[in-house]
């Protein structure tokens, strides 16, 4: 019976935008603590992070001279509010044109914004154009809010709340 109220509270606690990961409005923004978001090469040490941490995986695709790649890395990405909102919730993993990689998340426009579950690396967002900070900071509470749910559905999994008994009624 313990084990299933815990699970409720944990339910409500993530619904009710308590799930630790949160930002504008719930953790105040300063923009001057990061500059510039803190980039990873994309490798099992990145991923490790990301589920040890809990926080998804943001991997961004670009190439050499695309204008789109420009315009983000000029305006949207080197803005010090979203290098603070990635850098606090997310593990983010720049790719330059890699062909392999390219194959293997199946990324055709440029430049483009994955975000994967820290459970299990499952698509949650893919964006494949060039967006302006208000633009992409929808998108990223979505990915921290779906991220949450696959977290919160795994603890439940791992307590096997489907299979308790709740004794006579």
């Amino acid at each position: 019976m313990l084990r299933f109220l815990f699970a409720i509270l944990l339910c409500l606690s993530f619904l009710s935008g308590c799930g630790g990961q949160e930002f504008i409005g719930h953790k105040p923004v300063t923009p001057a603590k990061v500059q510039k978001i803190e980039w990873r090469e994309h490798s099992n040490t990145a991923f490790l992070a990301s589920q040890n941490t809990n926080k998804p995986a943001l991997l961004y695709f670009s190439l050499k001279g695309c204008s789109g790649c420009k315009l983000m890395a000029a305006e949207t990405l080197s803005d010090p509010a979203v290098a603070y909102i990635i850098n606090e919730n997310f593990i983010p993993v720049s790719i330059n044109f890699d062909q392999d990689l390219l194959e293997k998340y199946k990324v055709e426009d440029f430049p483009t914004v994955l975000i994967l579950s820290s459970a299990d690396r499952s698509e949650i967002v893919r964006v494949g154009k060039a967006m302006s900070s208000a633009e992409l900071i929808p998108y990223l509470r979505v990915a921290l809010r779906i991220n949450s749910l696959t977290t919160m559905t795994n603890i439940l999994d791992m307590l096997n709340v489907g299979d308790l008994d709740y004794g006579p009624l």
